[in-house]
């Protein structure tokens, strides 16, 4: 008859670091006889009564369950120790960005900025549910006062409860420090949510009168044209070299994104895609390529200077000014539903110009990489309410937007159209290019 899954108990006399306590070693399935430690406050036994019962259940999960070691190298905190939430975060940050998970810059800024100086000092098995009502009533005062936008408090709860979530049920028994503790975020009611703003987009109009624009540099207009009719993300932009431009077979293949610390990583979601190019832009690409000359043949990028500007929302805004684009909608007021248009919601004209010309749901979801197919029907339901005197969508493109570049006497870059006058790039600071990336075109 097999043996019963008791456990064996001792004292563990007090030290330095921990308080004297009772400890079980028992018995994995693969033969190791690891010791568990009842010294913190929630697991804490104060007789060997006690002891001996918990150490008989915690045998008994171990052998039902099948539970062996962890390997060697695995971020399990040293035998004895206890662990902080910052330091347990640290722990999961560094395997999510061994993953080549793309927000975890974001998620460590978020931790440092709303949760860290809550409970960061915190011992992990010690956080209750009073400890995580805190952290949320604290996201509520930001938000209230204006301090904080009701998007990113909801980013940093979900960050909050996404670490418990992993401390209680985490996939990697390593990172289940909870395990029997159970989540102190269930039932905790989430930060207040304000109000949804609606999306911004362009009509086809207003995209042909910003790409035809004389006083905007060439290369923003060509970025801007892109980025619209390929619904491409920044990052995605940021880093698409010609050989990713695929035009006998009319597709982009989006396989990296630039991340927020600067690295190259995958698109969002994880998901490489193939968007198929629009006839209309197939012109203009091909002009590019052929300026590009030999280069088109590296890893060489389109736009790449441009849409790595850091204030490229504030030049889009600047841009339509200047191609006096005035609809108050593009220019909302501080406080309005409607925010204003930024480089990524060209993005979202171009899915928008989809969701009216009538396209499949999930095409469009499939092409540009939705991971939830309701933020595709989002865009779907808005098609609806806006298709009556929208405009032809993805419009041929101007002459204006297909460029050659010539050198004058003094070196100086400009752009030129084919049949028209030269037209300096560089006229305003505001409107340089080189001045907005700090790189030389």
């Amino acid at each position: 008859m097999a043996r019963r899954a008791t456990g064996t108990i001792e004292w563990q006399e007090a030290t330095s670091a921990s308080p004297g306590h009772w400890k079980a070693r028992i018995r994995l399935t693969d033969g190791t006889r690891p010791w568990v430690h009842y010294e913190d406050l929630q697991r804490r036994v104060e007789d060997e009564k006690e002891a001996r019962a918990r150490a008989k259940v915690d045998s008994e999960t171990a052998k039902r369950r099948g539970v062996t070691m962890a390997p060697k190298d695995s971020p399990r905190p040293p035998k004895g120790s206890r662990e902080t939430v910052s330091e347990y975060f640290k722990r999961i940050d560094k395997n999510r960005q061994a993953k080549g998970h793309t927000s975890t810059r974001s998620d460590r800024s978020r931790f440092e900025q709303h949760v860290e100086p809550t409970i960061g000092a915190l011992f992990m098995d010690a956080v209750d549910r009073r400890d995580v009502e805190r952290v949320r009533d604290d996201l509520d005062r930001k938000i209230e006062r204006g301090e904080l936008a009701w998007k990113t408090g909801a980013n940093v709860w979900t960050l909050v409860t996404s670490i418990f979530r992993e401390a209680h049920r985490g996939k990697r028994s390593e990172f289940r420090v909870r395990e029997e503790l159970g989540n102190p975020c269930a039932d905790v009611a989430a930060p207040e949510r304000g109000t949804k703003t609606a999306k911004t987009f362009l009509y086809p109009s207003e995209l042909l009168q910003l790409v035809a624009a004389a006083d905007v540099p060439a290369e923003w207009r060509c970025a801007y044209a892109i980025a619209t009719y390929a619904y491409l993300r920044a990052g995605e932009l940021a880093v698409l070299e010609w050989p990713d431009v695929d035009l006998d077979h009319r597709r982009i293949n989006v396989t990296k994104a630039l991340q927020a610390d600067g690295t190259i990583g995958p698109p969002k979601n994880g998901r490489a895609r193939a968007v198929p190019i629009e006839p209309v832009l197939v012109p203009l690409l091909e002009a590019m390529k052929r300026e590009a000359k030999g280069e088109a043949d590296k890893a060489t990028g389109l736009v790449t200077k441009v849409t790595l500007a850091a204030n490229a929302a504030r030049v889009i805004r600047r841009h339509l000014e200047v191609a006096k684009i005035t609809r108050r909608e593009l220019f909302p007021a501080e406080g309005s539903t409607v925010k204003p248009l930024g480089f990524h919601d060209l993005r979202a004209t171009g899915i928008t110009w989809r969701a009216v010309r009538g396209d499949s749901l999930q095409i469009i979801r499939e092409h540009a990489g939705h991971q939830d197919i309701a933020t595709t029907d989002g865009y779907v339901r808005l098609a609806e309410g806006i298709r009556d005197g929208f405009g032809e969508v993805f419009p041929e493109l101007p002459a204006a937007a297909f460029r050659t570049t010539v050198r004058t006497t003094n070196g100086a870059r400009r752009s030129k159209v084919p049949g028209t006058a030269d037209v300096s790039g560089c006229r305003r600071w505001d409107l340089n290019p080189h001045s907005l990336s700090g790189t030389r075109f």
